[in-house]
């Protein structure tokens, strides 16, 4: 799912200035990663059955997607909405992922994430600078502040909390400035 909804990300972004194309390359992306939770819901036995799971990489695919989108104003708009999605998910993960921790500190760890990358809902540098870049390309300076803003807030707290959390990776780099 991660190859396929990458490929029409990239394809957002060459559209030979087809605004239409590009937006339903940006939206083809998001309805396979939407398939790919609707077959997440099935679990058995605490084993999820479906090996399939979105994860961060599958996010910032359509974050990118939306983040290149020729129809601008939509994709920002849709890429800011998944970047709270995904903060949410991440934030929810960390939580239950630290209560699992203190309910099975004596006993073996059972793995919930089945297919999912290694991060899961791990925040990274990436995600956030697919939405800079989107920021820029679109002339919206004052939201690109923002959102480094954000990203250096994140990366504080997370310092603050020893090193850990849902945002430990999200730290300005070379590609953010």
């Amino acid at each position: 799912y991660n190859a396929a909804i990458s490929a029409w990300a990239r394809s957002a972004s060459r559209t030979e200035g087809d605004v239409s194309k590009s937006r339903y390359a940006a939206e083809r992306s998001e309805q396979l990663l939407r398939e790919m939770w609707s077959l997440q819901r099935e679990k058995d036995d605490d084993r999820v059955s479906n090996p399939i799971l979105p994860d961060v990489v599958s996010y910032s695919s359509v974050i990118s997607a939306y983040a290149s989108c020729l129809d601008r104003s939509f994709g920002l708009k849709r890429a800011e909405e998944l970047l709270s999605e995904l903060e949410r998910l991440a934030e929810k993960e960390c939580n239950e992922s630290t209560h699992d921790l203190k309910q099975n500190q004596n006993h073996a760890s059972k793995s919930s994430r089945g297919g999912r990358h290694p991060d899961g809902f791990q925040l990274n540098s990436t995600v956030y600078n697919a939405l800079l870049q989107a920021y820029a390309n679109a002339g919206d300076t004052s939201s690109a502040e923002k959102l480094l803003d954000r990203m250096i807030s994140v990366h504080f707290r997370s310092l603050k909390e020893g090193g850990g959390g849902p945002f430990k990776k999200v730290r300005p780099n070379t590609r953010t400035f």
